[in-house]
Order: C-alpha cells, then structure tokens, then sequence
C-alpha cells in the first residue's frame, strides 16, 4: 500500500487476546513530500511494517513530512526506515513489550520524539539494525533474575542536524542509539522516570562514533540503571 495523499488518518482496534489472528497490521510505503500520516492502534502484537509477514521496514522517503503513531497495548511493534529533509516522527507507546525500530539513513534536520510508558520495552535509532544484542556493545544488566538486552545498531544515524528525544517511564526498558561517521549537529536527550514515579532496571546505550559537534542529554529517576556512552 503506498500512501501519497498529504493527510493520512489510521485508527486500528485489535483485541486484547495474545494472539496474532486478532492484530492489526499497517504498512507504509510514502514517496513524496508534504504529508502527515497518523495511525493509532490499540490492542495487542499490532505492527506497523513495510509488508505482510516479513521485516521490512516501513518506508517514509521525502522532506517535510509529519508521522505520529500510537500504540496502545502489549507486545506491538512498529518499524521505520526515515530518508528525507525535516522529517518529524513521533511514536508513543503504552504497555509492556512493545518494541520501535528506527533507520534514519540519509536527510538533514529530522525530529524524531519517543514516549514510552510501561515494562520490557525497546527503543532502537540507528541507520540500520542487526540480530544480536550485543554486536556494537550493546548492554546488558541482571537483576532479580531478569535481564534487559536490546537490538544492536549495525550503522549509525546517516544524517545532520537530528534531535533524537527519548522519555522512558517503567522498569527494564532498553535504549539504543548510535550516530553515524562525520554526522554532526545531532542532539539526544534521554529521560529515565518521571520524577514522581521512579524507574528502574533500564539500559541506555548511546554511540557517537565521529568527533562532530553532538550533544547528549541523560537524566534518570530510579535504581539499578545502566547509562553506556561512547564517544570515539
């Protein structure tokens, strides 16, 4: 499905049994600029994806565009691959075990807003992901027989002047952000916890694998949480 209209309106109701015969799936394919997309979905194991069954990302290729997706529920995911100039996604999630992926591989001045409420989840911003948690570096904490992992970053963000902001609120979430070579201009705050509830047991992992002008930003409200920052 390939959206070019310049207003996209989606409001996806799964039910709340655990079973994927009940999700929803939303598939993006956008070429062109100008346009907002908007897709809320409730429920449980809901994707927003590039295509039925498979991995593939959801594509959003042009500048000026405006994403807002909201996931309400367990267990649902959404991933997207960015290319353009002044793209601004926003993703919130509330639940437990949802997971967003996002490739930002090319573009300038991307906005990319992340809240998150709720257990176990994952944040990943890379240029493009792999299949092992701990490939570039990625953390891991135990605690109480639980242990917090989260996908790795294959590349880094290839893109400059991109604010990444990220707000966790729960306990063993993971946060993964890797800036690319020679990105420069790039602004990540991270919050863990919202200063009235702590939380606790989370993983933030941040790589800025050039010497360019970036700034990071990381406050934590809880215990037991594990901050890796590498600057090289």
């Amino acid at each position: 499905m390939q959206f070019n209209k310049n207003l996209i309106s989606l409001i996806v109701f799964g039910s709340m049994f655990a079973t994927s015969v009940y999700a929803s799936e939303v598939y993006i394919d956008q070429a062109g600029g100008s346009t907002t997309i908007d897709v809320t979905q409730t429920g449980t194991t809901n994707k927003v994806n590039g295509d039925a069954g498979t991995t593939t990302k959801a594509t959003i290729n042009g500048d000026t565009i405006d994403v807002d997706i909201t996931q309400t529920g367990n267990y649902n995911e959404a991933e997207v691959n960015i290319t353009g100039d002044t793209t601004t996604f926003d993703y919130t999630a509330t639940g437990d075990s949802n997971a967003v992926d996002v490739y930002i591989d090319g573009g300038t001045g991307g906005t990319h807003t992340i809240a998150v409420t709720g257990d176990s989840n994952e944040v990943s911003i890379c240029g493009s992901n792999g299949a092992s948690d701990d490939a570039a570096g990625f953390a891991t904490i135990t605690s109480s027989g639980t242990t917090v992992t989260g996908t790795a970053c294959v590349s880094g963000i290839a893109a400059n002047d991109v604010t990444n902001t990220v707000t966790i609120g729960g306990d063993y979430n993971a946060v993964n952000i890797e800036q690319g070579s020679g990105v420069a201009n790039s602004v990540n705050t991270i919050t863990i916890g919202d200063g009235v509830t702590n939380s606790n047991n989370n993983v933030v992992n941040l790589v800025q694998s050039n010497s360019e002008a970036n700034t990071v930003d990381v406050t934590i409200d809880g215990s037991d949480n594990a901050v890796n920052i590498l600057q090289n």
